[in-house]
């Protein structure tokens, strides 16, 4: 009994106390066996990648997707709920350490209006600000 206990203690003294390493993940693949970036999807379709928010569509409701360099936000894409059926996407810059204070610089509505420096044009083409 003895000699099979002796290799299973010291068995278990390697595993349990033996140092850990950590390591991080290199580049991931999803559908590709070869991945060029962080994350690389690939597929013989156009429906390659989804943001869902489950949240129902409403006045202020997001999906959001920010850009970051170092401590910077430097911009952002979002969905904005306009109302229970309509919503708009906004394109934010301003490099900021927040990401609240990205602004909004400009915006498409459902009905295909642009707004530049504004969120709610009133013309297919509106700019605030005109220089």
């Amino acid at each position: 009994m003895k000699k099979i206990l002796t290799p299973l203690c010291i068995l278990f003294l390697l595993v349990c106390l033996a140092p850990t390493t950590v390591t991080s993940a290199q580049d991931v693949g999803i559908g590709t066996l070869s991945p060029d970036h962080r994350l690389h999807v690939a597929g013989n379709t156009s429906a390659l990648f989804k943001l869902d928010n489950t949240s129902a569509l409403n006045t202020g409701v997001m999906s959001e997707m920010y850009f970051k360099t170092g401590t910077h936000y430097t911009g952002a894409l979002k969905t904005i709920g306009n109302g229970t059926v309509t919503a708009r996407l906004g394109f934010f810059t301003y490099a900021v350490t927040n990401p609240t204070a990205l602004l909004e610089r400009m915006s498409i509505m459902d009905d295909g209006k642009v707004g530049i420096g504004t969120n709610s044009p009133g013309f297919l083409l509106d700019e605030i600000g005109r220089a």
